[in-house]
């Protein structure tokens, strides 16, 4: 799901590139991933989101 979200001043957020797992041609990394340390903090307000297309998945 792709959620907005509106965070109070200082949260903590981390971002960067997800790393390969193996095996690497299955799961090679390089996508975007963010990180919010304390997703329940009552502080923290979260948007209506709209579903992701998860498609069927195979690696031979």
């Amino acid at each position: 799901m792709i959620q907005p979200v509106t965070l109070p001043a200082g949260t903590t957020v981390y971002q960067g590139i997800v790393a390969p797992q193996t095996p690497n041609k299955c799961y090679p990394g390089g996508g975007q991933q963010t990180f919010i340390k304390d997703t329940r903090d009552p502080n923290i307000k979260w948007s209506e989101g709209e579903n992701i297309v998860i498609k069927d998945f195979s690696c031979s």
